[in-house]
């Protein structure tokens, strides 16, 4: 299970993101989004695959297989779709990207550590919690005070709200 002090970061395969929790954050367990890769697996079947049904089919196959931790199997299924000239180049580039993120795709695994596997959630959360305070017309920040707006808004979308003002009392 999940200890609550490890790091998770779920992102897609930009490099420069993974570069960044590698230097920073050693420690952190990294993800590649289940939906993103899923995107791009369907964007390129739709290029090789006509029959919308069948292409259908095999997608739905590629995301049980990666839920189950057979990324082997997704990789032989795009090896042995026989394709030339920019389909070729696509699916070099597709089983690229599945190689260089191998270690992030065992979905199973994560799932049964009760972690996300998309970041859905935390890009809504930071709609919810900061944009929606830190993106209004004319608004202006400092760091210093972009963090505190961020921890008073924390504290309220937890139900803390409370807790700060007896707090804040008691300091008066």
């Amino acid at each position: 299970m999940c200890n609550t002090k490890q790091i998770i970061a779920i992102s897609d395969g930009a490099r420069w993101i993974w570069d960044y929790w590698s230097t920073n954050y050693p420690e952190a367990i990294q993800i590649l989004d289940f939906f993103h890769l899923i995107e791009k697996i369907g964007l390129w079947a739709v290029l090789v695959i006509k029959d919308s049904l069948q292409r259908k089919d095999w997608i739905n196959l590629c995301e049980k297989l990666l839920l189950n931790n057979e990324a082997s199997e997704v990789e032989l299924m795009i090896q042995s779709i026989d394709c030339q000239g920019d389909k070729k180049e696509n699916q070099t580039k597709l089983l690229t990207y599945l190689t260089n993120n191998k270690q992030r795709i065992n979905y199973k695994t994560y799932l049964d550590d009760g972690l996300f596997i998309g970041s859905g959630a935390m890009e809504s959360a930071n709609k919810e919690v900061v944009q929606k305070r830190m993106k209004l017309s004319g608004q202006r920040w400092t760091l210093k005070g972009a963090q505190q707006v961020v921890n008073l808004r924390i504290a309220l979308k937890n139900d803390e709200w409370g807790k700060l003002v007896s707090q804040i009392k008691m300091a008066a």
